[in-house]
């Protein structure tokens, strides 16, 4: 027997105003046994907010303290055969490879989702846990750290011991970073005659030091040898073409090669040049960074859109690697003068809404590898700034200079959760968007791309408004192709809303847990897993808007239902539909 219970204000701590938005939770409770049990958990009136219950020890934050990183295998997809007899490295290490998807850990399927944190501009480690800690709670498993040739000696690179994050090292020995000549020790650009960045001897046996010392302090903390370091970048943001630029990318490169680092080389182009991906200098892996808002945050409300290219951009430029996104917009730097306008603009300007269309436009374009600038911005001491900027590196993100946590954080928090309780969503094939006829959308003013994973067909619709700029509330429905049929979505709900500047995931044949599958649902999940002896899936929608939820049920259904906006249809057959009202 299957029993699904409505139960109204059994976890009443789940209720978030954000901008307007009323965020309404539901949890579904599965015994993955004879019986199915759900239990639908619908928040009462509360002044605790979801950001602080996500930021604290709440119910939303069951996937960091259950599934710990030594833990968490239950929840990532194990590759197939046919998976790992298509997988390239660097031929240097099997602990790290790749296909066309994503990447592999340890012969284990992941999605990359990181946070840019510079250890200089917090430079009290025995503040780092707390930093390293609410990245974790926010489910990203990863950070990319720049170390500052200028600052430190080179033991000071030492990666430290892994806290349940990967690390992408970014060592230069140019960083920018908005500070001062760009990270490059000061000595170096009054005594080298030769042009910096290039094979000019002189500027190459200036580095000689500094790189050794990071390779020294490196090889211990590999994923090879336990540690947490995955990859290496290649100084930064640079172009192939000039005059030694490449000879000058070739000479770091060799001196990883000709060490014991054994991990990927990387580079992140700073447009979409294709720069290193090919010829003299080309690295393993590489990457597209992108700052769609730019960095003016005087009109925070003043959006430019989505680019609609990435896609296209990847599938031409290296499409045998996996999209991977080095930097991708976590705020802004503030311009020193009187005239800025303050990092509260900024966080303003890459909100929460910000957040929900930009970061789910880069899934729409099969990004898996994705790491936002900055996760946490700190403070520019001394003199490390370079003069467009000022001491606060607040940059506008998801954890303030202060280290307090903003709504953005709670933003970053919901989708990484979605991340890390999805694994059938590391390995998805573009299939189209509703502007090719590839999804059957009945508003043209919505806009979905649909994903699908090609093992188990598990499908994500990406919805958002057409003109990603637009603050209008929409509606539409989607008729999506599910294992049981064709079927127009929502079923007994009119329709799926955007509420102006939001995206969802819509997801269909949605497997979690042991046995347990969402046929289709237009609300989103947050946290999807096994707890114990059942499997659960926790879902969270706008409070104002209709959500629906379709389970694959296994034999007779029990039903209760303790609130007149819920309702349950379709209990006969193999789908029960779960249908909630506004007002919930």
């Amino acid at each position: 027997m299957a029993t699904l219970s409505a139960i109204p204000g059994l976890h009443r701590p789940m209720e978030i105003k954000e901008k307007n938005r009323t965020w309404t939770s539901y949890a579904l409770l599965a015994f993955v046994s004879v019986a199915l049990s759900l239990a639908w958990i619908l928040p009462a009136h509360s002044s605790v907010t979801l950001n602080r219950v996500l930021a604290g020890s709440g119910y939303a934050d069951i996937a960091a303290r259950v599934f710990p990183l030594q833990d968490r295998n239950v929840l990532v997809s194990q590759p197939a055969a046919t998976d790992t007899e298509l997988l390239s490295s660097n031929n240097r290490t099997d602990q790290v490879q790749w296909d066309g998807y994503s990447l592999f850990l340890l012969g284990q399927r992941i999605f990359i989702l990181s946070g840019e944190f510079h250890t200089f501009r917090l430079p009290v480690p025995s503040l780092w846990p707390d930093i390293l800690q609410k990245v974790k709670a926010a489910g990203l498993n990863a950070i990319s750290l720049y170390t500052h040739w200028g600052l430190i000696n080179p033991r000071s690179t030492r990666p430290r011991a892994r806290r349940g994050v990967w690390i992408i090292l970014r060592p230069g020995p140019y960083i920018n970073a908005e500070t001062t000549a760009g990270g490059i020790a000061h000595w170096v650009t009054s005594q080298v005659a030769g042009q910096l960045r290039t094979n000019a001897t002189d500027f190459h046996d200036s580095w000689q030091d500094y790189i050794q010392g990071v390779i020294k302090e490196t090889v211990p903390y590999q994923i090879t040898q336990g540690g947490p370091v995955i990859a290496i970048q290649i100084d930064n943001e640079y172009e192939q073409s000039g005059f030694g630029d490449a000879e000058y990318f070739a000479e770091l490169e060799a001196a990883y090669h000709n060490s014991s680092i054994v991990v990927p080389l990387t580079y992140n182009d700073p447009g979409e040049g294709k720069n290193f991906i090919n010829g003299t200098g080309a690295v393993d892996i590489y990457g597209l960074d992108s700052y769609p808002q730019g960095f003016d945050c005087s009109n925070p409300t003043r959006w430019a859109p989505v680019p609609t290219n990435w896609h296209d951009y990847h599938e031409d430029a290296n499409p045998s690697q996996p999209f991977y996104f080095p930097e991708f917009q976590g705020g802004s730097f503030d311009a020193w003068g009187p005239t800025a306008p303050g990092y509260e603009n900024c966080r303003e300007l890459t909100g929460a809404d910000f957040e929900s269309v930009f970061y789910r436009s880069q899934w729409a374009a099969n990004a898996k590898l994705i790491s936002y600038y900055m996760v946490y911005g700190g403070t520019s001491w001394g003199a490390l700034p370079f003069g467009g900027v000022y001491t606060s590196y607040d940059y506008g993100s998801a954890i303030q200079e202060n280290r307090d946590l903003t709504d953005k954080y709670t933003e970053l928090k919901r989708q990484g959760l979605f991340l890390r309780s999805s694994p059938e969503f590391y390995k998805t094939d573009w299939i189209g968007n509703s502007s090719t006829g590839a999804v059957n959308i009945s508003n043209s003013v919505a806009f979905a791309v649909l994903l699908r994973n090609p093992d188990t067909n598990a499908s994500f619709y990406i919805a958002r408004q057409t003109d990603s700029t637009s603050t209008a509330t929409t509606t539409f429905t989607l008729t999506v192709d599910t294992s049981a049929g064709t079927i127009e979505v929502p079923q007994i709900a009119s329709n799926i809303t955007l509420g102006g500047r939001e995206s969802k995931v819509i997801v269909t044949d949605y497997h979690f847990g042991e046995n347990s599958t969402l046929l289709y649902s237009t609300a989103s999940v947050l946290f999807a897993g096994r707890i114990g002896s059942r499997d659960v899936v926790f879902l969270y929608g706008d409070g104002n808007q209709e959500h629906e939820a379709s389970l694959i049920l296994q034999g007779p259904a029990s039903i209760r239902a303790q609130s007149s906006l819920v309702s349950f249809s379709n209990t006969t057959g193999p789908q029960t539909v779960v249908t909630f009202l506004p007002g919930i």
